[in-house]
């Protein structure tokens, strides 16, 4: 063979040899074409001659163990160089095509049916290509990254003009399947392919999904039920959440890439803004992640992001790009029957971890707001008479877990009125107003699933939805007739009368009770008058502890205090002179809470206080109760006691004289050292009100202001902090407002510790260097404690326990008593059993024959017994 044989005829030459041939002249041959691959690798012809030549002829002839070294290491690299170019030369002639049919003008597609879908998906397989390319190419990426480059941008050049055909000269008629079907399959390859080209290039998915979008907006009327917009828009959804969630954990360093990637969420939130406006109730099965979608958008607000503490300047990004995007959604949605039934599905199974309650309450207000303008149709999509599927019901539930938003300083805009500044209020006034403003505008239709609503937050144990739920009950009353604020107290009243009065009240009596106090008021004076007959404060003194009596009409507000004046005196005498009995416990638990409102209209006579401080010598815990005290039954009802008898005290401190004075200290200084920790609280509302009280100048004035410091001394000593944290405060207090600046001192002379724990209480320092405090993870603790019924039943003392109040004869030990649980008709039947036992041991002696020393003693017993039963 001569050296020079062109290199064309040694190819052709080659194609033709036998096996024999070939193997003969393979080791002369090989070095030739491998040689020439290398200088030839400019000119795409020649190289695609020699590839074919290597891979096809020569391939099959190396030996296996010298494949790689020999051939495949310098034919690869050069097949993929040379797969690319022809790529670029093929994009190239496909471009010229579009921009030829391009330049024809408006263009039935039937004419070129060819082209639309087989273009499409052509730029497809390109762009994933290049998308793949650094994990197809591995090492070799390097080689070929510049002319990847020449490729995407020759496949972006094509996708322009052929997004521009499609749009502008492509005409489909619809009324053709044919057409219609060819429309919709380029579609799907558009979305499929701007899928692909998200996180690619900004601009290549812009014009990807803008291309996108034209089509399917100018065609919704045909594509509508054919056209599956629920890909694309599922797609697109998770990329924004994605996104956003990765934006709000960059730091202001990052700004170009956070800027960048928030336009890109703006772009796609405008795509999902426009396929739900062009296809609603066409949208599939994509509100699941549309609700996700808002979610993440009503998380990651304004004051979603204060809450998270996210930074300032990337906050501020955040809202300035999607801060806007959630109203106008949620405007499409709220008539969407689908996303009404994802909303109660995903909201009964929310999850209470990162901000899930906090956004779902935000687009729960965001729905409220769309439903002032809606339809009678569209609101009974949400307010449904099941409360599983009520948004009234789900927004009180959903309140009740934000507790930290809700303690939380946030700003959220608030409503303002014409001509009136802009103003920032919390998440608790946004709540109560917008849910305010659509009660007003329910019908009569829908206002009892109201009226169950506000009903259940009130009987129940979360104190954020009680609040919302009292506030609201208010303003209905403000806005409705007093008639209709007439009715809800009586019905209220009714149920308040069904709690029992033996044992701590439970949260939803409380709540219940605050309800009344706020309702009563705003009753008209005949109605007032009505509720004083039907609940008449000598049977009901009860209900007048919550309802109060200053703001009765003046002819009725004297009549009752002073009649629940005498029953207050009534039941402290009673419990002291007469036999215990759980009936008179009771009753004196009833009507203890109606001192405060008593005093408001009244002054205590000197007998009423008289009887108060007798009650208060003989209260007495003969042990040390701890912490547990409160779930066990035999001593809940004297703690009870206690803490009433503290709340009723309290009104009465400035009208006491220094001897009155101290038995009551005395007492509490008893039960803030043996006491539980609600015993210790309440005996600071007695210290709290003694700051503003002028001890008289008697002997015993200096032992007044011992006790008085004595007290505070022994709670700023106490373990427990929320004892500690309120007797500071309580002191703090005192010291400013007493005019016996003597008790001050008295109460930290001897303590060191207490003189340190006020200083940097004053100085509002810790006493002791603590490890850092997060306020948001305390919040997150706090939202997680769950109140617990201890019982189910009334609360009772043990049949072991005795009622630990003494008789006048003895004040220091108390005696036994009968058990006050016994009921009278439990008494009458004993005395019977009693009765026919003694006549069984009448007849025994007479028939028996026992000695008449056992006789004797048999009749001891009889006479003992007979003696009981008179």
């Amino acid at each position: 063979m001569s050296s020079q044989e062109s290199l064309s005829e040694l190819i052709e030459k080659i194609s033709v040899w036998s096996t024999q041939e070939l193997q003969g002249n393979l080791k002369t041959v090989l070095p030739i074409l491998l040689n020439s691959l290398k200088e030839c690798s400019d000119q795409k012809s020649v190289t695609m001659k020699l590839v074919q030549a290597l891979l096809v002829q020569c391939l099959p002839y190396v030996p296996t163990e010298e494949i790689d070294e020999t051939l495949l290491q310098h034919v690869m690299p050069a097949a993929k160089q040379i797969f690319i170019e022809v790529c670029l030369e093929l994009l190239n002639w496909l471009d010229c095509a579009i921009q030829y049919i391009m330049s024809l003008g408006a263009l039935d597609v039937l004419l070129v049916q060819s082209a639309p879908k087989n273009i499409a998906d052509i730029l497809f397989r390109s762009f994933k290509h290049c998308k793949d390319s650094e994990a197809l190419y591995g090492a070799l990426f390097q080689a070929v990254s510049e002319t990847l480059t020449l490729l995407f941008r020759k496949t972006h050049t094509l996708q322009s003009h052929y997004i521009s055909a499609l749009s502008e000269n492509f005409q489909f008629n619809c009324m053709f399947e044919d057409e219609l079907d060819m429309l919709t399959q380029v579609l799907v390859l558009l979305s499929t392919t701007g899928e692909l080209v998200v996180g690619l290039d900004a601009k290549t998915m812009a014009e990807q999904w803008k291309g996108y979008i034209r089509l399917a907006e100018r065609y919704a009327e045909h594509l509508r039920p054919r056209l599956d917009v629920a890909s694309p828009i599922r797609f697109l959804s998770m990329d924004v959440a994605h996104n956003l969630e990765k934006v709000v954990n960059m730091s202001s360093a990052e700004s170009k890439l956070v800027v960048k990637t928030l336009k890109v969420c703006s772009f796609e939130l405008k795509i999902i803004f426009k396929l739900c406006e062009a296809y609603t109730d066409y949208l599939g099965d994509c509100h699941r992640d549309l609700l996700h979608l808002l979610v993440t958008l009503y998380r990651l607000s304004r004051a979603g992001l204060q809450y998270r503490e996210t930074d300032a300047q990337i906050a501020q990004v955040v809202e300035t790009h999607a801060g806007i995007a959630e109203e106008p959604l949620l405007a499409l949605l709220v008539s969407d029957a689908s996303f009404s039934e994802e909303y109660f599905k995903y909201s009964s199974k929310i999850s209470t971890s990162d901000g899930q309650p906090f956004a779902l309450t935000l687009l729960s207000v965001g729905v409220l707001k769309k439903l002032l303008q809606s339809d009678i149709a569209v609101r009974k999509l949400w307010l449904n008479q099941d409360k599983n599927s009520n948004i009234i019901f789900q927004l009180f539930t959903l309140f009740g877990q934000c507790h930290g938003e809700l303690s939380w300083p946030l700003q959220i805009p608030g409503v303002v009125s014409d001509g009136e500044p802009h103003r920032s209020v919390d998440l608790y006034e946004t709540v109560l107003t917008h849910l305010a403003g659509f009660v007003m505008t329910v019908s009569a239709e829908q206002f009892p699933a109201i009226e169950a609503a506000m009903l259940e937050n009130i009987l129940q144990c979360n104190v954020w939805r009680a609040m919302l739920a009292t506030d609201l009950w208010c303003l209905v009353a403000r806005y409705g007739s007093t008639e209709l604020c007439f009715h809800h107290v009586i019905f209220l009243l009714r149920i308040l009368e069904k709690f029992p009065p033996g044992g701590p009240r439970r949260p939803e009596a409380v709540f219940l009770s605050s309800l009344l106090g706020r309702l009563f008021p705003l009753l008209s004076d005949e109605h007032k008058a009505v509720v004083c007959k039907h609940f008449p404060p000598s049977r009901h003194p009860g209900v007048w502890g919550s309802l109060g009596v200053s703001c009765l009409p003046d002819a009725l507000k004297s009549s009752v205090a002073e009649t629940l004046m005498q029953g207050v005196a009534r039941s402290l005498k009673s419990l002291v002179t007469d036999p215990p009995d759980i009936q008179l416990y009771n009753q004196l638990i009833k009507c203890l809470p109606t001192v405060p409102v008593i005093m408001e209209v009244v002054l205590p006579t000197p007998g009423f206080i008289t009887d108060m401080v007798d009650v208060w010598e003989r209260v007495n815990l003969p042990e040390v109760y701890t912490s547990q005290e409160t779930s066990q039954q035999g001593v809940q009802w004297l703690h009870h006691l206690a803490t009433l008898l503290c709340d009723a005290t309290v009104p009465l401190v400035a009208h006491v004289d220094n001897s009155q004075l101290l038995k009551i200290l005395r007492t509490v200084k008893v039960l803030s050292t043996k006491g539980s920790s609600m015993l210790k609280l309440s005996s600071l509302s007695i210290l709290k009100s003694l700051g503003t009280k002028i001890i008289n100048s008697t002997p015993d004035q200096l032992e007044v202001c011992h006790q008085i410091g004595d007290l505070f001394s022994l709670l700023l000593q106490d373990k427990n902090p929320l004892v500690l944290q309120t007797t500071l405060e309580v002191f703090e207090y005192f010291a400013h407002v007493t005019k016996h600046e003597q008790i001050v001192v008295l109460s930290v002379k001897n303590n060191k510790t207490s003189q340190k724990k006020v200083t940097c209480y004053l100085q509002r320092q810790l006493q002791e260097p603590k490890p850092d405090i997060c306020f948001k993870e305390y919040l997150t603790f706090q939202s997680q404690v769950q109140f617990v019924h201890k019982c189910s039943a009334r609360i009772e003392p043990k049949n072991d326990s005795p009622m630990m109040i003494d008789l006048p004869a003895n004040c220091d030990k108390p005696i036994k008593k009968c058990k006050i649980e016994y009921s009278v008709e439990k008494l009458v039947q004993i005395v019977d059993q009693l009765k026919r036992d003694s006549c069984s041991l009448v007849s025994f002696c007479q028939e028996s024959t026992l000695s008449l020393e056992a006789k004797d003693e048999i009749q001891k017993v009889i006479e003992q017994l007979s003696n009981c039963t008179r």
